[in-house]
């Protein structure tokens, strides 16, 4: 009988402990690196299990990032935003981390510098649904009615961990710090990272480069247990509260990648993301150029315009549509709409 409990006592640690570290299962997907030079790195995921998910991951990345989708280069995946920034300046530096990859999340950390008249750092978060590919928000993760008390928790103490740091400084550095707190206290929480159950909200573009002098931290991090309260069902099965699959649940938040419905080789894919108020912006690609075409314009209702900001070089740079229940059905044009090309685009 004493046997026996002992052997039970393991067996049920054993699973207790698969359950808990199930968040834990690192290198889910093979990440291969694309570089050019030292200054620029990028990743490129693939997984014998989820392929697809894979390739979803990979064509939102190439698109958001590079404007070109791999295969398509002539002599590097950055040679578009090295050569054309598309009105932010040309990219001089590019290169990332991989936070997270386990079998529910994927997370990717890209730091970058572009250059113009002057020069801006920047990093950027993605966090992908390892089951399914979707882009996670961190509101996908939260009740309605626990959102907002996360919100406010979450920023009290990121403005609380700043205030005792701002103490160490003389007036004159105080005084330079001046908007963080207003920027933490209006963010969109898309700096985000989530590894062995920790949450990490990175700060960093609400600083200034003079203010990044200061040696301020700007990294906080939170515990399950001061947020788990808050979860919905698809947080609980990110945080392993529940044993629920990952890839069941799905974001409804944008940024998306969007597919033509129909699947050939002169398929479209399109990355629509909103950027203020009813302003929008969107990069499309045909799968069998891989050159990816920014485009900004706005929604009003169900109806969507968005037109190539850059010098449009094709015969039909506009893009009229309506954009309803996770579809975007409506053509590509030139201004008359004498050309057009049907679009009907949704979330695969």
């Amino acid at each position: 009988m004493k046997v026996f409990i002992i052997k039970f006592r393991l067996l049920y640690t054993l699973i207790l402990g698969s359950a808990i570290n199930c968040f834990a299962q690192n290198n889910y997907f093979t990440v291969n690196t694309e570089q050019s030079g030292t200054a620029f790195s990028f990743p490129v995921f693939s997984s014998p299990a989820n392929n697809q998910t894979a390739l979803k991951i990979n064509r939102f990345l190439q698109l958001a990032e590079l404007q070109l989708l791999k295969g398509s280069e002539k002599q590097n995946l950055f040679e578009r935003v090295t050569t054309n920034g598309g009105g932010s300046g040309k990219k001089v530096l590019m290169n990332y981390i991989v936070q997270a990859n386990s079998n529910k999340l994927l997370s990717v950390q890209i730091k970058e510098s572009s250059c113009e008249t002057e020069c801006t750092n920047e990093t950027r978060y993605y966090n992908f649904n390892a089951g399914n590919g979707d882009l996670i928000h961190l509101k996908d993760l939260f009740t309605a009615e626990g959102y907002p008390k996360f919100y406010t928790a979450l920023t009290t103490k990121r403005t609380a961990v700043l205030d005792k740091q701002l103490l160490k400084l003389s007036a004159a550095d105080k005084a330079l710090m001046e908007g963080v707190k207003e920027c933490y206290a209006a963010s969109t929480l898309n700096d985000f990272y989530i590894k062995e159950n920790i949450l990490y909200l990175d700060g960093e573009n609400c600083f200034y480069n003079t203010q990044k002098n200061q040696l301020i931290k700007r990294l906080d991090n939170f515990t399950l247990p001061e947020f788990k309260e808050y979860l919905n069902d698809y947080g609980k099965s990110l945080f392993a509260v529940s044993t629920n699959n990952i890839g069941d649940y799905r974001s409804y938040i944008l940024p998306q990648l969007f597919e033509s419905r129909e699947i050939s080789d002169s398929m479209l894919i399109f990355v629509l993301t909103p950027f203020y108020m009813e302003e929008m912006k969107g990069i499309y690609a045909y799968i069998n150029k891989g050159i990816g075409f920014k485009m900004e314009g706005r929604v009003k209702g169900d109806e969507l315009y968005l037109a190539e900001f850059e010098n449009p070089i094709g015969e039909t740079p506009y893009l009229y549509a309506t954009y309803a229940n996770n579809q975007i059905k409506g053509v590509l044009a030139d201004r008359r709409k004498t050309i057009t090309k049907p679009v009907n685009l949704i979330r695969k």
